[in-house]
């Protein structure tokens, strides 16, 4: 997991330029997972998992 900080190192696009500095600065330091409901997603079969060898 990355934050926005580290994608905009490694792309040179400034993802949040129209917000304050303030605002732009703590949301792009931060890497919430918080809703992403990771741990149901991570049970679900996989996308190719219909597809037989």
């Amino acid at each position: 997991m990355s934050n926005v900080d580290t994608i905009e190192a490694l792309t040179q696009w400034d993802f949040f330029r129209d917000l304050d500095d303030a605002t732009e600065q703590k949301l792009e330091a931060s890497s919430s997972t918080q809703g992403w409901r990771l741990a149901q997603v991570a049970t679900l079969p996989g996308r190719y998992a219909h597809y037989k060898k």
